[in-house]
């Protein structure tokens, strides 16, 4: 972490408003993504960015700008936490039909596949593809927890909270450096192979790759220069 933004935490955490304000808008895009993460009627979505952002201001007063963790992998679960609770609470009692519940055995089977053959959580169109159906009606059917939930979804919630923040880490991208680690890291291409699909040289590919490792180690409070 830069040293003024953790100075921003010391001083939003005594009491200065200011610098609270400045971390919440540039912190802001992490209760979007969640949010977006759960499907509710255009009349909820306010409902979970608010609590989003309750989540997000309690974790910027938490946060221990010292211990050396990057301060989306600390908020992430908190604001995921209680997004979901005011989601659940959108829901009310409702039942499955029988196609609903036939197409949830699927996903559910469908996921165990997937998670076997890739060795990672699918994604939402990975299992809507697998399915066959689209993206946008999967993450419609009604479930007990969001099926792009993904520290839910995850056996492992520290693995969760990983493909949590490389969902969010790849929604932030341009379509170029989307593509670019599509390429490189999804269908294992080499850097000179992945310059020729972009139409750019090798070293910039090698460049952004770098740039880009950086930014995802910084997320992950990870040690980037491997």
């Amino acid at each position: 972490m830069e040293p003024r933004e953790a100075e921003l935490f010391r001083r939003a955490q005594a009491g200065d408003e200011d610098a609270a304000a400045q971390l919440v808008a540039r912190h802001e895009g992490l209760v979007i993504h969640v949010a977006r993460r759960f499907s509710s009627p255009p009349s909820g979505r306010e409902d979970l960015l608010q609590a989003g952002r309750l989540a997000l201001w309690q974790a910027i007063l938490r946060f221990d700008p010292d211990r050396g963790t990057s301060f989306a992998s600390y908020a992430v679960p908190l604001i995921l936490g209680e997004v979901r609770k005011a989601w659940e609470g959108l829901q009310g009692p409702f039942s499955l039909s029988r196609g609903q519940k036939e197409l949830l055995g699927k996903v559910r089977r469908a996921r165990d596949e997937l998670l076997k053959a890739k060795g990672r959580e699918p994604t939402l169109r990975e299992l809507a593809t697998a399915v066959g159906v689209s993206p946008e009606d999967l993450a419609a059917l009604p479930m007990e927890g969001s099926l792009q939930d993904l520290a839910q979804v995850s056996p492992d919630p520290e693995a969760g909270l990983a493909a949590l923040t490389w969902s969010l880490f790849l929604e932030g991208l341009p379509p170029l450096e989307r593509e670019l680690l599509r390429l490189r890291f999804e269908k294992d291409l080499s850097q000179d192979e992945t310059a020729q699909r972009l139409g750019i040289s090798q070293a910039q590919v090698s460049r952004k790759e770098r740039a880009l490792r950086r930014r995802l180690a910084d997320l992950l409070g990870a040690d980037g220069s491997s």
